[in-house]
């Protein structure tokens, strides 16, 4: 093995002992190291850091060493990136250092899946996607299943202001890859959309519920979507959409209302009665969200 990967390989192993047995004083050392580039390498650093922060000890100067090192060098990105996803970061400076990162991986004929994985996983803690429809168009289109599924958990930040770019977002849910279909159903009750585009898109999710060139499970995931964002519910609609949606997510579907009517109220104690175990279950998850607005009863 070369003799470079060998250091590499040793110190990575001794920072990351030193992040789940140091002290405060130790951190604050590692960090002064890094700042006088008395550290042979990045290898492990971040790893470091990350064990110090799960026994919550951390230091004001740990964001500035790592965003050097997302600057000055290509080794130790993975490391980083994993880091900062882990502790979370909101700050702009960072971020925007990040995005840069994507761009250029993105670009290149083989991405790492584990730099944009973790990239992406900072921009979704932080809620938030550059206003860069390009970079989503990259990201939507790889080859890599894993990297469509955490662009659909993370584009919906988009700062989206007209409806054709939501397109990326749309065609994933016809994605060949039934989890990043199902994802992006999922993916789609946390979008916060501007009121010009809020009709539209709910329109969208309402009339692919019913359709066949989706998977049962997508348009399942797609039902609970469109109920969250409508907040309203009825006997008349659960009987228009039996036909398209598991029973199990109808009840499920009752649980993102923030009041639940009576009428359903009452729908589900009579179906607890007549259903299957695993789908009684999810009925009584649903009640259970809305105890209060029925203790009485």
């Amino acid at each position: 093995m070369n003799e470079k990967y060998q250091d590499s390989d040793g110190q990575r192993v001794i920072f990351e002992a030193i992040g789940k047995t140091g002290t405060k004083s130790d951190l604050q050392k590692l960090l002064a190291f890094n700042k006088e580039n008395k550290i042979l390498n990045n290898a492990g650093f971040a790893l470091a850091v990350y064990n110090f922060s799960l026994r919550k000890i951390s230091d004001p100067k740990t964001l500035s060493a790592l965003q050097r090192i997302l600057t000055q060098s290509e080794e130790g990105i993975g490391e980083i990136l994993f880091t900062l996803y882990r502790t979370g970061v909101t700050d702009s400076l960072t971020l925007s250092k990040v995005v840069n990162i994507v761009r250029t991986e993105i670009e290149k004929e083989s991405p790492s899946q584990i730099i944009i994985q973790n990239a992406l996983g900072i921009f979704r803690k932080a809620k938030y996607f550059p206003n860069d429809i390009e970079l989503l168009y990259r990201l939507s289109v790889s080859s890599d299943p894993i990297i469509r599924i955490e662009t659909s958990k993370t584009g919906i930040y988009f700062p989206f202001t007209v409806l054709t770019n939501l397109d990326f977002l749309f065609q994933l849910l016809f994605d060949n890859n039934p989890n990043v279909a199902r994802q992006m159903a999922t993916s789609f009750r946390d979008i916060k959309l501007v009121e010009n585009l809020k009709a539209d898109v709910i329109q969208f999710i309402r009339t692919h519920i019913k359709d066949k060139n989706l998977s049962e499970i997508t348009r399942c995931e797609l039902f609970i979507t469109f109920i969250k964002h409508i907040q309203t519910l009825d006997l008349n609609l659960i009987k228009e959409y039996e036909p398209f949606v598991d029973k199990g997510f109808i009840y499920q579907a009752c649980g993102e209302l923030s009041c639940l009517p009576e009428d359903i109220y009452d729908y589900l104690i009579n179906q607890y009665s007549e259903v299957r175990k695993e789908y009684k279950l999810l009925i009584l998850a649903s009640l259970l969200k809305h105890q209060k607005d029925f203790s009485g009863k």
